[in-house]
């Protein structure tokens, strides 16, 4: 991160002072705010809006963890080496796990974590209620776990539109199914996706109450080779299961939106990302009850099951998370089990963890 600026930083401000001038966006004036995502060229971005007078809002895209130094300590760097600059840069970010943000008291409570952890003063920081996640999963539009739901699939191959019977396909899902969502975002581990869908088919024979198993199964974008074969492996076995049994549905789906499928599932089969991870607290939020699984690559030499015992748990635990992840994600996934009770999974672990007496 630190070369960023020194190698980018004057294109940055060359292109942004043509921003504020007004002559690039394809909009009449110049823009009123500075927002950014990334914690990056922070000093370019803030010595432009010193010149506009305005500030740059940075808006975490990672929960707010002792692991997400990829934020902090840009921020930490610039307050000692540039503290007239880092005046300029507000950050928004959700409270840190545990603290209660509803009354004034929680709230200045949770912004002095941030400012020591962020190096900038109480007053630039500010507590937002959630993420910033797409509009769908904060105004109530998404079904909910244990709906009758109508769920669309896109087709974005032929294959695709083959096993669909067209390019879309509705699919129907009754209140008393189980709908579990396993998408390891949009470059998703071929070799485990294999072992999901393995692991899926277990579950025909373990509803209760009549209803069906719905297991929606990611596959990435088809216009990555593997992704593509990964899609035409898994729906073959998919068309001769949906054939062949009462109830199980597997349906695979190439990239493409699934704010739909995540908001009606029972259980959720994810990585920790930091978006992934926003979406999840914001329907949480709302008062849903789901399954959060949180995916994740066992090192070598590692056990691919947990083990049972409380103390041993801690030591894999920790294990995985330390080593299976990068930092900010493996913060993302100890917040999301403080606050939501996430579980980590494998796909060895894959069916026991959707026991209907573990499922909300």
């Amino acid at each position: 991160q630190w070369l960023v600026d020194p190698v980018f930083g004057a294109q940055c401000k060359s292109f942004l002072r043509n921003v504020f001038e007004g002559t690039v966006l394809p909009r009449f004036g110049p823009p009123t705010r500075l927002i950014s995502t990334q914690p990056l060229l922070l000093k370019s971005l803030a010595t432009i809006a010193k010149e506009d007078a305005q500030v740059v809002d940075l808006f975490m895209t990672d929960l707010p963890t002792v692991e997400a130094v990829h934020f902090f300590e840009p921020l930490k760097a610039m307050a000692t080496s540039n503290p007239d600059l880092a005046k300029l840069v507000r950050l928004h970010t959700v409270a840190p796990a545990g603290s209660d943000a509803t009354s004034e008291a929680g709230k200045q409570m949770a912004m002095k974590v941030l400012a020591e952890a962020s190096g900038l003063a109480v007053d630039q920081v500010v507590i937002e209620p959630f993420l910033p996640v797409d509009n769908k999963f904060l105004d109530n539009s998404l079904p909910r776990p244990g709906e009758a739901a109508n769920i669309r699939i896109r087709a974005q191959i032929q294959r695709e539109a083959t096993f669909l019977g067209g390019n879309t396909k509705d699919f129907q899902i009754a209140a008393e199914d189980t709908l579990v969502l396993v998408m390891l975002g949009s470059q998703p581990t071929v070799a485990a996706m294999r072992k999901y869908l393995s692991a899926s088919l277990l579950l025909g024979n373990s509803v209760d109450g009549g209803g069906k198993y719905w297991v929606f199964l990611g596959c990435g974008k088809p216009d990555v080779i593997a992704y593509r074969e990964l899609y035409e492996d898994v729906v073959k076995t998919a068309e001769q299961v949906n054939a062949g049994s009462a109830h199980l549905r597997i349906v695979p789906f190439t990239g493409q939106p699934v704010a739909p499928i995540e908001g009606r599932a029972d259980a959720t089969v994810t990585r920790s990302g930091g978006m992934t991870s926003g979406e999840l607290l914001a329907l949480a939020a709302r008062g849903d009850k789901r399954r959060v699984l949180l995916h994740i690559e066992v090192p070598m030499g590692g056990s691919d099951v947990a083990p049972k015992e409380k103390q041993a748990y801690v030591v894999w635990e920790n294990s995985v998370l330390s080593r299976g992840m990068i930092p900010w994600e493996a913060g993302n996934a100890k917040y999301l089990m403080k606050q939501l009770g996430a579980r980590l999974v494998t796909p060895a672990m894959f069916t026991s963890a959707l026991e209907p007496d573990l499922l909300p």
